[in-house]
């Protein structure tokens, strides 16, 4: 099982609003690793509970840390920057 985390910057005008937290979700459902996230320090909840994410507030500039541990990890955490990349794809 291996652990990996990454640090990105989200730039979607309404942050990871509901629409944006439920594509987050729906992305790391896909996978079976656990995954979780936080927001400047603050603390980290399971990024599969679309509850969880939204409790972060993260709004447009902020950073969200994502930290994925598992047999899949690699490929979760990739597909999960890909999405804040492409701004939750216009959710």
């Amino acid at each position: 099982m291996s652990e990996v985390s990454a640090t990105i910057t989200v730039q979607h005008v309404s942050g990871m609003h509901a629409r944006a937290s439920t594509k987050f979700v729906e992305v790391a459902q896909q996978f079976k690793s656990a995954v979780h996230v936080s927001r400047d320090g603050i603390h980290e909840v399971d990024g599969k509970s679309i509850l969880g994410c939204l409790t972060l507030g993260v709004e447009i500039g902020h950073q969200i840390h994502i930290r994925v541990s598992g047999p899949d990890a690699e490929g979760c955490l990739s597909a999960l920057i890909d999405l804040v990349e492409r701004n939750f794809d216009g959710a």
